[in-house]
C-alpha cells in the first residue's frame, strides 16, 4: 500500500490526451418526450428541413431522462439556427432502452437520431440495418479517432460515442484519509480496507443490485481476472467458458465482498445506493464517474476520487487500473424519411461548443476533440487518463441473454449461492445461445 490519497486539488481532464483510452446511468423514470422549444409543426416526409406546410420535427431518442433540460437549451439553440427542423426529445430508462429501441426504431417514427449501446445492443442493431453508415462524413473527423472504434464495424462508422465514462467506483476521499487508508494495491488490502470501514462504522461499499451494481461493478472486478479483451465474444465459439477458473474465481471474489455491502443490497436502488454515499453512511458507491454530478448536486463540498478494486495478490500480475466506457453513441436511423435534418442535429451536437456545454451541465466527459472542462463532478484527485484502463468488458458481451446470465451469477452468488453452481447455470445460458 504505497499510494496515499493526496488532498483534493483540480485536474481539467483534457481529451487531447486520453490517446490511450470509458449504466451508463440511467434512470427509472416513465418514457417522456418534448418538442424542443417550439411547437411541432407540420412534418415533411422528405430528406430535407421544413417545406411549405412548416418546419419538420426529427425525433431524438435516448435513455438519459436526467439530461432532458441540458438537451431543451441546446436543441433551443439549434432550432433559433436551424429554424426550419423542430427536435422531439423521447427517453426511455436505461433498464428498458436495449429492448424498446429496435422496435421503435423499425418504423422509423422515433428516433432519426438515437444512441445507443456500445456491445450487445450495437451489433443487434447493425445486424438488423438500423445504423446509417456514416463513414466520410465531416461529422466524424471532430471525435477523438481511437475513441470511435466501438461504434465501427468491418471498417465502416455507424455511431459516434458521446460519452467517455469510468467505471470505477466512487470513494469519500474524506473519509479514507480521515482512517488513514491508504490505496490498496493488492486483494487482501483491498479487503483489509474495506473491514477498516465497517469497523469503524461506515458501510464500506453502497452497491445498488436492484438495477445497475452488478453490470457495472463487475468490469473492474474482471479486468484483471482475464486480460483477454475477447473474453467475453470467445463464449459463443466455446473458446471460453464461465465454469473457467478465471470466472468462478472472480465469483468468489463477490461472496467475499458481499459482506460489505448495506442490507438488502440487491433490493436497493441506485437512488438510494446514491444517498447512502452523500449522507456519509457508506464510504464507496459501486457506480462510476457517471454519477459523480449527481454526488455534488447533493453532497457539493465531497471530495471525491475513483478505487477501482484490484483483484490480484501480486502487484506485478497488475495490468489495468481502472475501466472505462465509450458509450451514448449517436447513429441516425437508416428508416428515418428526415436523414438531412437528422444529419445537421448530429452535426451540431458534435460542435465543441455544444459538446463543452453538455459535458460541463451533466458531469460526462466527452469524446469530441479539444473538449475543455470546468465542472468539479469531471475533476477527480486521481489521473485517470495517465493509467492504463481497459474498456469496459460489459460492453464487448455478444448476446444480451449471455449479459443477464453472467449479471444474474453475481445476484446468485450475493443471495448465498455458491460460486461454483452460479457459473454452471449462467453457462447453460451460454450454451442455449451457442446452440440457437
Amino acid at each position: 500500500m504505497n499510494k496515499k490519497f493526496k488532498a483534493f486539488h483540480p485536474i481539467i481532464l483534457l481529451l487531447a490526451f486520453m490517446l490511450a483510452l470509458s449504466a451508463c446511468g440511467g434512470d427509472h423514470a416513465a418514457p417522456t418526450s418534448n418538442a424542443g422549444g417550439g411547437s411541432s409543426g407540420g412534418q415533411s416526409s422528405g430528406n430535407g428541413g421544413g417545406s411549405s406546410s412548416g418546419p419538420v420535427t426529427i425525433s431524438f431518442m435516448h435513455w438519459r431522462t436526467e439530461d432532458k433540460e441540458v438537451f431543451d437549451k441546446l436543441i433551443a439553440d439549434f432550432e433559433a439556427k436551424h429554424p426550419d427542423i423542430q427536435v422531439a426529445q423521447t427517453i426511455f430508462p436505461s433498464s428498458d432502452y436495449t429492448s424498446v429501441a429496435q422496435q421503435k426504431l423499425l418504423d422509423g417514427s422515433t428516433g432519426d437520431v438515437f444512441t445507443v449501446f456500445p456491445g450487445s445492443q450495437f451489433e443487434a442493431l447493425h445486424k438488423a440495418g438500423l445504423l446509417e453508415d456514416l463513414t466520410g462524413k465531416p461529422v466524424v473527423d471532430r471525435f477523438i479517432p481511437n475513441l470511435i472504434t466501438k461504434g465501427a464495424k468491418d471498417g465502416r462508422q455507424y455511431a459516434l460515442p458521446y460519452h467517455l465514462v469510468y467505471n470505477n467506483p466512487l470513494i469519500n476521499v474524506d473519509i479514507f484519509e480521515k482512517l488513514d487508508i491508504r490505496r490498496p494495491r493488492t486483494w487482501s488490502q483491498y479487503l483489509d480496507a474495506l473491514e477498516t470501514l465497517k469497523q469503524n462504522g461506515y458501510i464500506p461499499i453502497a452497491f445498488p443490485g436492484a438495477d445497475i451494481g452488478q453490470g457495472q461493478l463487475m468490469n473492474p472486478m474482471l479486468m484483471n481476472e482475464n486480460t483477454d479483451e475477447e473474453m467475453f465474444p470467445k463464449l459463443l465459439t466455446g473458446e471460453t467458458k464461465l465454469t473457467d477458473d478465471w470466472f468462478v474465481g472472480s465469483l468468489r471474489k463477490w461472496q467475499q465482498l458481499a459482506p460489505y455491502f448495506q442490507p438488502n443490497s440487491l433490493g436497493t436502488n441506485y437512488d438510494a445506493a446514491v444517498t447512502l454515499f452523500v449522507t456519509e453512511q457508506a464510504a464507496i458507491l459501486a457506480t462510476g464517474s457517471f454519477h459523480a454530478a449527481l454526488v455534488l448536486n447533493q453532497a457539493p463540498d465531497m471530495r471525491l476520487d475513483m478505487l477501482p478494486p484490484i483483484t490480484v495478490e501480486d502487484e506485478s500480475r497488475i495490468v489495468y487500473e481502472g475501466v472505462h466506457n465509450t458509450t451514448f453513441m449517436l447513429a441516425i436511423n437508416t428508416k428515418s424519411t428526415k436523414k438531412a435534418a437528422a444529419e445537421k442535429f448530429l452535426e451540431f451536437l458534435a460542435e465543441k461548443e455544444t459538446a463543452e456545454y453538455y459535458a460541463n451541465n451533466t458531469g460526462q466527459l466527452g469524446v469530441v476533440q479539444g473538449l475543455e472542462y470546468s465542472s468539479k463532478s469531471l475533476q477527480f484527485e486521481t489521473d485517470f487518463t495517465a493509467l492504463n484502463t481497459r474498456f469496459l468488458p460489459r460492453s464487448t458481451i455478444p448476446d444480451k441473454q449471455i449479459e443477464d446470465a453472467i449479471t444474474g451469477s453475481i445476484s446468485a452468488v450475493i443471495s448465498g449461492t455458491s460460486p461454483e453452481e452460479a457459473a454452471a447455470e449462467a453457462q447453460k445460458i451460454v450454451d442455449q445461445v451457442r446452440n440457437q
